[in-house]
């Protein structure tokens, strides 16, 4: 029986970082990548508070409730970054304490 997912090459984390976000302010434009050539899978966790992401270059635009990527509190979710994609802007759609966007890199 093969495994149609592929999650046996889904590889631990190798690196993490933790963002806190804040209701009605984007953050800075946040590296996910150490390297600018770099690319791979990334796993972002939302806590605390819903937000929405924009992904891009380190001049991507403020992220804004209407112009990103919305992400709800608990929710995990995997996404390919690319040198073109490795930035992002979070903002929160309200106060919790401890909220945060937790992104770790899946794999080497």
């Amino acid at each position: 029986m093969s495994d149609s997912i592929a999650s046996e090459y889904v590889l631990a984390p190798t690196s993490a970082t933790n963002t806190a976000t804040t209701n009605g302010v984007s953050t800075d434009a946040i590296p996910v990548t150490g390297d600018a050539n770099a690319s791979g899978w990334y796993n972002f966790s939302i806590k605390g508070a819903d937000v929405h992401i924009i992904f891009g270059n380190s001049s991507v635009a403020a992220a804004t409730t209407s112009n990103g990527l919305y992400l709800p509190a608990g929710i995990s979710n995997m996404y390919y970054i690319t040198p073109q994609t490795r930035y992002y802007r979070a903002i929160a759609t309200s106060t919790v304490s401890g909220q945060v966007v937790s992104v770790a890199k899946v794999g080497p």
